[in-house]
């Protein structure tokens, strides 16, 4: 199973001492990995201020490439630099294409909006469900880990996340849910930098 076919998603954050740059490698249950993200275009002056500012790190412009295991680009999530609040994070094909955005809102999650603006679902992270304009869960989201969590005992990462598709989704909102742990996780603070407090 790939990216787009299995119903459970892995998203798995290596652990490293000061953490300044985004990756992680997405497994599918089996423990086969299906995807790599990279943080692209980090230069030293950028590391430099994480490293400085590891509490304000869900300030920075983050630019993560989602590829095939063979380096074949699958989309890019997008998040701009981030004063106050969180800006909307755009998700484009590799070659430039707008599939759709993730606008935080409130407090509490991110209105999930295809390319044209319109609102086709919601990621509500305090609840632990993304849902469709109709509000029907279409997947669930947690973070992993715990001495029962059996699939978290399967991978290595400090920061680890569980994405249940509950049925195939069409596009866009298929690529829009794959990117919700990604914007989670890079607009949140963390003692490393990169977000991930889900459930602490």
């Amino acid at each position: 199973m790939d990216l787009f076919n299995s119903p459970v998603l892995v998203y798995d954050q290596p652990p490293e001492m000061f953490s300044v740059q985004a990756k992680y490698t997405i497994w599918n249950p089996q423990g086969h990995p299906v995807a790599n993200v990279a943080e692209q275009g980090v230069n030293g002056a950028q590391k430099a201020w994480r490293v400085l500012n590891q509490r304000r790190n869900d300030q920075a412009k983050r630019d993560l490439l989602v590829t095939r295991p063979d380096g074949m680009p699958f989309f890019w999530v997008n998040k701009p630099y981030s004063y106050v609040g969180t800006p909307k994070i755009d998700v484009v094909t590799p070659q430039g294409q707008l599939i759709g955005h993730l606008r935080k809102k409130a407090l509490q999650g991110y209105e999930m909006l295809d390319a044209y603006g319109r609102q086709i679902g919601y990621f509500d992270y305090m609840r632990a469900q993304v849902t469709d304009w109709q509000n029907i869960s279409i997947a669930s989201f947690r973070r992993a880990g715990g001495a029962g969590d059996r699939l978290a005992q399967m991978f290595s990462g400090a920061d680890r996340y569980v994405l249940q598709l509950n049925f195939q989704l069409p596009e866009p909102i298929r690529t829009l849910t794959l990117a919700c742990p990604l914007a989670y996780d890079t607009t949140r603070s963390s003692n490393r930098g990169l977000g991930g407090v889900l459930g602490a």
